[in-house]
C-alpha cells in the first residue's frame, strides 16, 4: 500500500510522495516485504507546512462519483471486500452441487 498511487486531486499521489515508505526503497520488490515503515521527517514536514490540504486528500479523499480513494479509503475498500470474500468462502463447504 506504501507504493501505492492514488488518483486524487492534489500534489501527492502516493505515500512515498510525503516521505512514508517501507523496506529498502528502490530496490526490488522482496526487500519491500520487512513489515518496516521508514519516515522521512523532513519530507513530511514540507508536505504537512506547505501543502496540508493535498496531504489530507492522498488520505480521506472519498469521491465515489469520480471513482477517486485516497490511501485510507482504498484500504477500507480493501479491507470490507476481504471480508465479504470470507464470508463467501466460509459458506461454500454448506452448497451442493449437482
Amino acid at each position: 500500500m506504501v507504493y501505492s498511487s492514488t488518483n486524487v486531486d492534489g500534489e501527492f499521489k502516493s505515500l512515498l510522495s510525503i516521505g512514508i515508505g517501507s523496506g529498502d526503497t528502490g530496490r526490488n520488490y522482496e526487500s519491500t516485504m520487512k513489515g518496516l515503515i521508514k519516515l522521512d521527517e523532513d519530507k513530511l514536514r514540507e508536505a504537512l507546512n506547505n501543502n496540508p490540504e493535498d496531504v489530507w486528500k492522498l488520505f480521506a479523499t472519498n469521491d465515489k462519483t469520480n471513482e477517486k480513494y485516497g490511501v485510507a479509503q482504498k484500504y477500507r475498500i480493501m479491507s470490507m471486500m476481504s471480508l465479504n470474500l470470507m464470508a463467501i468462502l466460509t459458506e461454500l463447504p454448506a452448497l451442493t452441487v449437482r
